[in-house]
């Protein structure tokens, strides 16, 4: 019981984020699952929502199609 309130409180919260902490957000992720080797954007992440977000995240901050 006490997972699924803070899963719920946590979902809540991120229906709120600024601008600002969703490109930080986006950053943390592709610095922990993207590559730093080359000039393409290469990301390593098998989760569904990790990929949709990093896709949402390219569009929003950088206009990426």
């Amino acid at each position: 019981m006490r997972l699924e309130n803070a899963k719920t409180e946590g979902i809540k919260a991120l229906r709120n984020i600024k601008d600002r902490e969703f490109l930080i957000a986006g950053v943390a992720l592709y610095w922990g699952e993207g590559s730093k080797k080359s000039q393409e954007v290469e990301f390593c992440n098998s989760d569904p929502k990790m990929i949709q977000f990093l896709l949402l995240w390219l569009q929003k901050c950088f206009d990426i199609p």
